[in-house]
């Protein structure tokens, strides 16, 4: 008799029209036909493999070449790879307060009059970036802004994000703040920006400072810019503002937001920037079609439904906890510019608590935030079938403002098989 077993780095997910395998040591999902998930299955229930058919048997040997499964003259138990013990796993599969990191937004004022983003909704046209919201109340002082901080430290605060609006408006705020952090022990800051002030002073302190930038860009070509902000020659300075970045060696990476004015340069913009940085930095992202938002560029529109084509290396920590919390409520608050506490800082219906009128950590167990802590996509109907749900990236910002529904999922080609 053989056996054939996955290897414990090696997991086997059920979906309903198809099946996955997510290797954690190789960060690879390996996505397979439903009869290949009950070939699996039964292996893993440690079922000889004698009866199975040639076309069965070579997809065994395929994943042993891939280095996912082995094949064995006896039954064998094969104890998975994990990072908890059973006690650990309890109590993480419940809440924590622990909040690694902790975005901050401190204005909402900006440099720029992009056409897409308009200071009088609250349409979340796209993930994580700069957008103009409307606050309800006064801008949060500097001293409440540190005050924050210290209490984010105390709940475990190990990354702090600053966004806007356009924070280099405000270059002394952030000098108050990324020195008061790292005198506290936060050493990790990292800034979305536009790309636009960023002078010699401003470099100087970000390279003493070691400060991150996340740099937004619109475009190749003066043209593209002006349309979209109304400014020119805008990208001949954004591009030599990042030749500056690379050359004193600050830690950046670019942000390409693909709209209906950038849509046909968007390889020429990749092909400009990777002549300064790799690739690998220089991440994708899209303007979401809304129906208050008509700026999403049709070009790209299936790619940007096409979970599968998007799906990141995933590694064991990223599988195992995707199981147990949310991948992105689940590791971060959020401050709006009013002091409004938030899970994401799109997310600007979640209101938890106002900072002004309670401690961060009273906010915390006071509120719904266990919930969305714990929202993984086992909790969402259309996502607990995918056999890719724990490998897909889920910004509930941008689906559960597309129709109004904290569970809904819309820019997902898959959703309606489940």
């Amino acid at each position: 008799m053989r056996y054939f077993r996955l290897n414990m780095g090696s997991f086997l997910i059920k979906g309903k029209e198809y099946g996955a395998i997510y290797d954690t040591l190789t960060g690879n999902i390996i996505r397979i036909t439903k009869h290949n998930y009950e070939v699996l299955e039964s292996c893993e229930n440690n079922n000889d493999i004698d009866e199975l058919n040639k076309e069965d048997f070579l997809f065994l040997e395929k994943l042993y070449e891939l280095n996912v499964g082995m094949f064995y003259s006896k039954p064998i138990y094969i104890e998975k790879l994990s990072i908890y013990d059973d006690g650990v796993k309890e109590r993480f599969s419940k809440y924590s307060y622990i909040i690694k990191n902790l975005f901050i937004e401190f204005t909402n004022r900006c440099n720029l009059e992009c056409k897409f983003c308009n200071e009088d909704d609250e349409v979340v046209f796209r993930k994580t970036g700069c957008k103009k919201w409307k606050l309800k109340g006064e801008i949060i002082d500097i001293d409440k802004i540190l005050d924050i901080i210290s209490q984010a430290k105390k709940l475990g605060c190990e990354s702090l994000y600053l966004i806007g609006g356009e924070p280099f408006m405000f270059i002394n705020k952030i000098k108050k703040i990324t020195n008061y952090s790292h005198s506290i022990g936060i050493n990790n800051i990292t800034i979305f920006t536009n790309g636009t002030i960023l002078d010699d002073n401003i470099l100087a302190f970000l390279k003493k400072n070691n400060v991150n930038l996340i740099v937004q860009i619109l475009g190749s070509s003066d043209n593209v810019y002006k349309a979209i902000t109304k400014k020119e020659k805008l990208a001949s300075k954004i591009y030599d503002n990042v030749i500056s970045l690379a050359k004193n060696n600050i830690n950046y990476s670019l942000s390409i937001l693909i709209n209906s004015f950038n849509e046909n340069e968007i390889e020429e913009i990749i092909k400009k920037y990777n002549s300064v940085i790799d690739r690998t930095k220089i991440r994708i992202d899209y303007i979401y079609p809304n129906k208050s938002n008509k700026y999403h560029s049709e070009k790209y529109k299936e790619l940007m439904y096409s979970k599968e084509k998007t799906l990141s290396k995933i590694s064991l920590i990223q599988f195992l906890t995707n199981r147990y919390k949310h991948n992105c409520y689940g590791n971060q608050i959020a401050i709006t510019g009013d002091g409004e506490v938030i899970p994401c800082i799109m997310s600007r219906k979640l209101v938890l608590g106002n900072i002004r009128e309670n401690k961060l950590v009273n906010i915390l167990r006071n509120s719904n935030y266990k919930e969305l802590y714990k929202l993984t996509k086992d909790k969402i109907d259309k996502c607990k079938n995918c056999e890719l749900r724990y490998g897909c990236f889920d910004c509930r910002a941008l689906e559960s403002n597309a129709d109004n529904n904290l569970l809904g999922i819309k820019y997902c080609k898959y959703a309606d098989n489940y």
